[in-house]
């Protein structure tokens, strides 16, 4: 009960669904605190390899990423604007990857989609289009600055002011309960949530990894 796979004893394990290849793994011998149990997911059309997590009884983590639009429906509306990449089982895969993972304490970083997940799985909506934040040429610049809120977790590694990559045309629109806008673009573009009951629960809407000058 509570988890999201199958334990692999012996080698991978996998099953194909919608496009997607979901494989797990367990690495290392021994006790149950050794042993790491990985979960990929197989993007078959593009040969993306996605790690969502990492797991055992001392470690547990996940990163959520980018990738195409999170279907209306599972925030309660319709299709308003042009959408791209919608796919309902990795929809459904990640929102319940992340409602798992926040009743199990689980550190969770989520990028860009990853952010926008974070928020409808708590019971947020997102806006299905905004201009002039898909940036593809300047994916490793500053396009816009954050301003941070002074008290959150997030300022306390980066500051109150970062410049930001920027490669979305959605975002988030009502912030999900529980969750809490810890920064904005100068557009009023919410750029990160933090869960205050998760305090090791982070979204950001921008890609920090592709940002390497840093």
């Amino acid at each position: 009960a509570g988890r999201l796979h199958p334990t692999a004893e012996a080698g991978p394990a996998s099953m194909g669904v919608g496009g997607f290849t979901v494989l797990t793994a367990a690495n290392g011998q021994g006790s149950d605190t050794s042993r790491v149990e990985l979960l990929y997911v197989l993007d078959n059309r593009t040969e993306t390899l996605l790690v969502y997590g990492v797991e055992n009884q001392t470690d547990r983590r996940m990163v959520l990423l980018g990738g195409g639009d999170v279907d209306p429906r599972n925030y309660g509306q319709t299709e308003r604007a042009r959408l791209f990449g919608v796919n309902p089982f990795l929809d459904s895969f990640e929102i319940n990857a992340v409602r798992h993972a926040l009743s199990v304490d689980m550190p969770v970083l989520a990028i860009c989609r990853g952010h926008q997940v974070l928020n409808v799985a708590l019971g947020g909506t997102l806006v299905q289009h905004i201009d002039h934040h898909m940036r593809r040429d300047l994916y490793g610049q500053d396009v816009h600055e954050v301003a941070i809120e002074p008290d959150s977790a997030l300022a306390a590694v980066v500051g109150t002011t970062v410049g930001t990559n920027s490669l979305h045309h959605q975002a988030i629109d009502q912030v999900a309960p529980g969750a809490r806008a810890v920064a904005r673009a100068t557009d009023g573009t919410i750029e990160a949530i933090e869960v205050p009951d998760a305090p090791r629960v982070l979204g950001v809407q921008w890609h920090p990894e592709l940002l390497r000058h840093r």
